[in-house]
């Protein structure tokens, strides 16, 4: 299938693409044995010779305009085709198809589609939509014919379809059997590279700013060149709505604000220094929002950026099912899985694929990754501690079969030996309330704060227990208001 140029800004005039557009067509022209249709629009008769139009009669359709064929965004329904001569194919093994076109109000475009026919353009089946949502000038598009070489009758037709707002414009067309090396998976890659061992990633630090061992990508599915609407946030795009713990989270999906459904593919790339691997284990908390299965969906590694290898596939499976859908689950993986040597330097790749806004009826969040040694962190807060009120306590990152006790002092902050190990409580000290994980890691409590500690400073903390062995979690200092 074909792959969408890179659309450029409005502010890039069609001046400043001469040249390179120029070299770039020529480059193929040269590389090319055979050149099946070159037309750039430029004859001074409209259609080409061997050209038709098919047009509903809603509008005059495809105009002419200099050195290009242009759709303009004429009011009504319009359903225009412009279809090219019968080409013969019967001779080539590798055909490439390789337009320049234009886009004018791309956000509001119904279809703008590239079809063929076999049989003298009595039926049509689509080749490729295309659905970037940035207007350019020079967009260049290659797409991949091969499937229909050694055909001796192909025709093309340029679709236009909608009734406000969308121009197309297309500035040359040419088939010939070059097809260009295909765009990486993501484009965006780290610079920088951080120790796996003991890493653990809660996102909260990086609301806004992305640091250089991190790389954001969001890309059409199908072509792998930028999205605009896509939704790769850890709160640089807009606050999270899915936070596990903290303030923020990855939030991956389609734009929340979008009604322009197409597919976008998503991923954070982490880079990752292995040089002092032991342990190749990592966990995150994980929530979807209704997932279809998608090749892009999962954990991934690489050695080199290019070629993927999944340690963990299928969102919805990783979460234990449907069942379990908009709920924070813990999601574990394992690096050996992948049968690479990640001793050096390596990139991580937690990625996913949508067609609909993030949080609706797709969606994926992740929360406190942690990788090696590092497990996820036990975060304690305490919300509305105000006297003669009641006051919410709550720890998360908790192992789903352990239980939590919440302890307290008046005399400061410690620490203070107790039978789990060193707390940061001054003696003496007391239990408030001992309460069950649940089966997300999570446990809390709601109790009266008694009018009589108005004022006071009280200093608290968590301990996981699980068998004979205890976890501490942050420790708090808060003062009853």
């Amino acid at each position: 299938m074909g792959s969408l140029g890179h659309e450029l800004p409005l502010h890039v005039t069609r001046s400043t693409l001469l040249i390179p557009l120029a070299i770039a067509l020529l480059s193929r022209l040269a590389s090319a044995q055979t050149v099946y249709l070159d037309e750039p629009f430029d004859s001074g008769s409209f259609p080409p010779a061997g050209w038709l139009e098919e047009n509903n009669g809603i509008s005059v359709g495809w105009e002419p305009s200099p050195s290009r064929a242009v759709h303009a965004d004429w009011y009504g329904l319009n359903d225009n085709s412009l279809i090219s001569p019968s080409l013969d194919l019967s001779a080539g093994t590798v055909i490439g198809l390789h337009l320049t076109h234009d886009q004018l109000f791309a956000r509001y475009r119904d279809q703008n589609e590239i079809e063929i026919s076999l049989d003298g353009g009595v039926t049509f089946s689509r080749v490729i939509a295309i659905d970037g949502q940035v207007d350019g000038m020079g967009i260049e598009l290659d797409v991949d014919l091969t499937a229909w070489a050694g055909q001796v009758d192909v025709q093309l037709g340029f679709r236009y379809v909608g009734d406000f707002a969308n121009e197309w414009s297309i500035d040359r067309v040419l088939v010939d059997d070059f097809l260009p090396d295909p765009p990486p998976i993501w484009p965006e890659l780290p610079t920088d590279f951080i120790a796996w061992e003991g890493y653990c990633e809660r996102f909260d630090e990086l609301v806004g700013v992305l640091p250089p061992h991190f790389a954001a990508n969001s890309v059409d599915e199908a072509s792998r060149y930028p999205d605009l609407d896509g939704w790769c946030n850890i709160g640089q795009l807009a606050p999270c709505t899915e936070v596990y713990s903290g303030l923020a989270s990855l939030e991956l999906g389609l734009n929340p604000g979008t009604t322009n459904f197409h597919n976008v593919a998503n991923a954070i790339i982490i880079g990752f220094d292995g040089s002092t691997i032991q342990n190749t284990a990592f966990e995150m908390m994980v929530w979807q929002a209704g997932e279809e299965l998608d090749p892009d969906d999962g954990v991934f590694v690489s050695v080199d950026g290019e070629t993927w290898h999944a340690l963990r596939t299928d969102w919805v499976r990783m979460t234990s099912g449907t069942s379990y859908q908009k709920q924070w689950r813990r999601v574990g993986g394992d690096l050996a899985n992948s049968g690479l040597n990640l001793s050096g330097n390596f990139y991580m790749a937690i990625s996913q694929a949508d067609d609909f806004p993030f949080g609706g009826q797709d969606g994926v969040a992740i929360d406190n990754l942690c990788c090696g040694g590092a497990v996820v962190p036990l975060r304690y807060q305490i919300n509305n501690l105000i006297a003669g009120s009641v006051a919410r306590f709550e720890v998360t990152g908790l192992d789903r079969d352990a239980f939590v006790s919440l302890m307290y002092s008046f005399a400061g902050p410690g620490p203070t030996t107790t039978p789990f190990g060193l707390a940061d409580l001054g003696s003496p000290y007391a239990t408030l309330a001992t309460v069950d994980a649940d089966r997300y890691g999570r446990a809390e409590v709601a109790l009266m704060v008694p009018m009589g500690l108005l004022g006071r400073t009280v200093w608290t903390q968590a301990v996981e227990i699980l068998g004979a062995s205890g976890r501490f979690s942050n420790p708090l200092e808060v003062t009853v208001q």
